[in-house]
């Protein structure tokens, strides 16, 4: 009687206690998956505000070649000023992706960004240095056009596939 006794308590114990690791695991495994999706919507919405902040730049500094009138600098100076803040964003959400290999190649993905952006946001600088000492001529114009459309594309293809490579996870 004691044997089976015991066997009628110990039996049902045994299911709630692994019954309750069960859902401790499972509600562990929801909260990780919770927290990837938010961090691939967090990166996503980083590269389009990157996207935003580079078109904006441009086409401010495209104006303010056109015109020669300083209120169209006003997106490229916002955008110099928010650009540092989106790529640190950017660099810490990819430092928080699990695994290592994700995590170094979405940093060497923004690595990249980094040093298009540099380089385009340098190139618009300069052009507004050109422009405010007496201007460019239409052949350096179609130049600094066709240079900064190149990284632009280069700028616009890696986000595309970085924003791809999110929306698939």
């Amino acid at each position: 009687m004691r044997v089976q006794g015991r066997i009628t308590i110990g039996l049902p114990l045994v299911a709630v206690l692994i019954s309750a690791g069960l859902a401790l695991t499972g509600n562990l495994q929801r909260v990780d998956i919770e927290t990837d999706i938010q961090r691939k919507f967090e990166m996503t919405g980083s590269l389009g505000e990157l996207t935003t902040l580079m078109v904006d730049a441009e086409t401010g500094m495209r104006g303010y070649q056109l015109t020669g009138r300083t209120e169209y600098l006003e997106p490229f100076t916002d955008a110099s000023g928010e650009l540092p803040a989106v790529l640190g964003r950017l660099e810490t959400r990819a430092a928080a992706e699990p695994g290592e290999k994700p995590r170094t190649d979405k940093l060497a993905r923004i690595a990249e960004l980094r040093d298009l952006t540099s380089k385009q946001m340098t190139d618009l600088a300069r052009q507004r240095d050109v422009v405010a000492a007496g201007g460019d001529t239409d052949g350096e114009i179609r130049q600094d056009l066709a240079y900064g459309k190149n990284l632009m594309d280069g700028i616009r293809s890696r986000v595309d596939q970085m924003r791809t490579g999110e929306r698939e996870l």
